[in-house]
């Protein structure tokens, strides 16, 4: 819900900032919402992607999913929360500056 709130927020806010071109005011609106919404959402204690994994990875004794890589991303040395609300806060701006680039994309081809 989180996230679907932040690619509308983002259309709306993306027709609103004047330096962007227009075909990318869409995307770059619904980037800076959903890279929010997904720093937000671990922080109160939900997953994306990356936490959803770890909780996988770590329901099987012998997994060898191995995610404490990430954590030396972002200068860590497992994967902490840290690790999770950065990567959480990328997956967040990725997914909804693709869904509100795709939805605007259609709406110039279509009018």
């Amino acid at each position: 819900m989180a996230l679907g709130i932040a690619v509308a927020l983002g259309l709306w806010l993306g027709h609103r900032l004047p330096r962007v071109p227009e075909t990318w005011q869409a995307a770059s609106g619904a980037a800076v919402t959903g890279l929010f919404a997904g720093l937000v959402i671990p922080l109160l204690g939900g997953h994306l992607l990356g936490g959803s994994l770890k909780l996988l990875a770590d329901s099987f004794q012998d997994s060898r999913l191995e995610l404490n890589a990430f954590g030396a991303l972002f200068g860590g040395v497992e994967f902490t929360l840290a690790t999770e609300t950065a990567l959480a806060g990328i997956e967040g701006m990725i997914f909804c500056s693709c869904v509100a680039g795709a939805i605007s994309w259609t709406r110039r081809r279509w009018e």
